[in-house]
């Protein structure tokens, strides 16, 4: 699995790919947080629409709950992470997105890039994640 991030007007993109593998992931996405922290950013969207493994009968329950709980414990206090997911991947996600906010993470799973950034509350000016274009982090997201 591959990640990569660049920065936005207000928050973070993060774009993974690849094959879902659970031992992988753990270091991706500690390596992932200590980046958004040294972009100074407090809120991101991580798409993960090519990540292949992720669909509901591919992943198992565990899986899904551990790495959920990790992630959460990972983020952040105050951290806003909009994440982007196939309708495929729904389901799945959106018991992952249940895990995490029941352990205090502000967590939104959507298909719709436009929801993710709404729900963040960036400013309609900004590009939507499919058409992002790398440029300085802000230090917060723009609340309206």
């Amino acid at each position: 699995m591959e990640i990569k991030s660049e920065s936005g007007v207000g928050y973070v993109c993060v774009k993974a790919s690849g094959q879902f593998k659970a031992d992988e992931a753990a270091r991706l996405v500690s390596a992932w947080v200590a980046e958004v922290g040294r972009l100074a950013s407090s809120c991101a969207v991580w798409d993960i629409k090519q990540v292949s493994g992720l669909d509901s009968p591919q992943i198992s329950v565990l899986e899904c709950f551990e790495g959920s709980k990790f992630i959460a414990e990972a983020l952040p206090i105050g951290f806003r992470l909009a994440i982007l997911v196939t309708p495929q991947q729904l389901p799945t996600s959106r018991f992952s997105e249940d895990v995490m906010v029941n352990r205090g993470a502000n967590v939104k799973v959507t298909t719709s890039p436009k929801e993710a950034l709404d729900w963040l509350r960036i400013k309609p000016t900004v590009l939507p994640v499919d058409q992002f274009h790398p440029r300085p982090a802000q230090t917060a997201c723009e609340h309206w």
